[in-house]
This record gives C-alpha cells, sequence and structure tokens, in this order.
C-alpha cells in the first residue's frame, strides 16, 4: 500500500522516484573547489559561445545583439560572484543568477528555432547551429550542477562539510 492516499503519493511511489531521492541523503561528494570551477568554466563557455555568436557575419536584429550582450553580463556577474563569494549566501545569489540567465537562453533559442523570433525569421528551424548546440550543452550543465547542489548531492564553495570516519 503507498505511504500516502494521494496521488503524488502513488506517483512518487510507483515510479520509484522516493527511493532515488531518498537515496541522495547518502551521497555526497565533498570537493567545494572542483564544484565551484567546474561551475566556473561552464558559465565561461556560456560566455565565450555568446561572445562568438554576437561577432558571427550574421546580421543580427539590434534588440538580439542587447539580448546577446545581457545574457554575457549576466553570466559574467554570475561567475564573479561564484568565485569571490566569501560568504554562501553571495554564492548562492551568484549561482541563482546564472540559472535565470541559463533558462531564459534555453527558452529563447527553444522558441527562436520553433517558431521564430521578430527580425530574425531565419533563426526558425535552424536547428544545426553548431554554436547553439554547445550553449544548450554548457546551460544544461550549468543548471544540472546547480540542481545536484541543490539536492545536497555537490557542495560548493564556500560551503564546506568537514566530515569525519
Amino acid at each position: 500500500m503507498p505511504a500516502s492516499n494521494s496521488l503524488p503519493g502513488l506517483l512518487l511511489e510507483d515510479s520509484g522516484i522516493r527511493k532515488v531521492l531518498r537515496s541522495l541523503e547518502w551521497v555526497a561528494f565533498n570537493i567545494p573547489r572542483v564544484t565551484s570551477a567546474t561551475g566556473v568554466a561552464l558559465l565561461a563557455g556560456l560566455v565565450g559561445v555568446h561572445l562568438y555568436i554576437m561577432l558571427a557575419t550574421v546580421q543580427w536584429p539590434v534588440w538580439l545583439i542587447v539580448y546577446y550582450a545581457a545574457l554575457i553580463i549576466a553570466w559574467a556577474v554570475a561567475a564573479i560572484l561564484v568565485v569571490t563569494g566569501r560568504s554562501v549566501a553571495t554564492a548562492q545569489i551568484g549561482w541563482c543568477i546564472g540559472d535565470l540567465a541559463s533558462t531564459v537562453f534555453l527558452v529563447v533559442y527553444l522558441v527562436s528555432r520553433s517558431i521564430g523570433l521578430p527580425g530574425a525569421p531565419y533563426l526558425r528551424g535552424w536547428w544545426d547551429f553548431a554554436p547553439g548546440t554547445f550553449g544548450i550543452a554548457f546551460a544544461l550543465g550549468f543548471l544540472g550542477l546547480h540542481t545536484s547542489m541543490l539536492l545536497g548531492v555537490m557542495i560548493a564553495r564556500p560551503q564546506r562539510r568537514n566530515w569525519r570516519d
């Protein structure tokens, strides 16, 4: 019999998700500097890809150049906060800014390729754009890394766990 009579409880019980989420309490990687460095590297990858896109020979509409510049600034600020954040709250703000910018990028990218954007109809259906694929990989990697931190699997700097055997 499921632990809960509600539909979400039934779905969690039947799908095995509850067991996986419970096992995350026992799995954690105490490598805070590597986690933070990986996050910063993913943000740097996003900045690099978007600088490349901005400087490409494609005639982008002005609003799209402003959009790319805003994303680049957001990711750069996020990386700086993650690296220089001396308190956990400051570093968390950096991770959240990175999440927000990555999510906005993913949504706009998917919309631009599926239904198009004003002033850039040539983007519709342009799925084989290598910088876009790299951008998606970096953005999903960053979101996945931060999700693993929120679940307690990964630990990032400046937060540390002093485990004892």
